[in-house]
């Protein structure tokens, strides 16, 4: 199942997407042995975990998270695919 990653920029840069072959693959990007906290929230109060994301992932069929700077990241299910 291929998943469609949106991350969102707030510096300017401008947004990304891009696919990925699966969850687990998306999410080693985010969730690495020298990542940034991520979080629930954008105000960053509630910090979440790779196996909080997978759970909603696969409750919802997608997630939103927040890094540090509330930059907000959604992955979602292709549906094409």
């Amino acid at each position: 199942m291929t998943v469609i990653v949106h991350a969102e920029d707030r510096s300017g840069r401008g947004d990304g997407y891009y696919t990925k072959p699966d969850l687990s693959t998306a999410l080693d990007g985010f969730f690495g042995p020298a990542s940034e906290t991520l979080y629930a929230d954008p105000d960053g109060d509630e910090a979440v975990t790779r196996e909080d994301v997978a759970a909603t992932f696969d409750q919802q069929g997608e997630i939103a998270f927040y890094n540090e700077d509330g930059d907000r990241f959604l992955i979602t299910k292709d549906r094409t695919s």
